[in-house]
């Protein structure tokens, strides 16, 4: 939930990817979803990959492969 009298910042700040598609852990190639849980951990379906990823709150340098798929 976003609170009402929330702020928003006018800079944003990369926090998955940011280094051009491709498979590396530190990129994605047509992330198709997102979901950040309570410890503001991301996971990122990236579609054209066929897998998803993990970033803990603080680590934007790589993330973690937790599903590998062939859909």
């Amino acid at each position: 939930n976003i609170p009402a009298n929330a702020n928003w910042t006018q800079q944003g700040v990369p926090i998955a990817g940011g280094h051009g598609g491709g498979n590396g852990t530190n990129q994605l190639y047509w992330p198709h979803g997102i979901f950040v849980d309570d410890d503001q951990t991301v996971l990122i379906v990236d579609h054209a990959n066929n897998r998803i990823i993990q970033w803990k709150n603080g680590h934007t340098t790589s993330g973690k492969l937790l599903l590998v798929t062939k859909v």
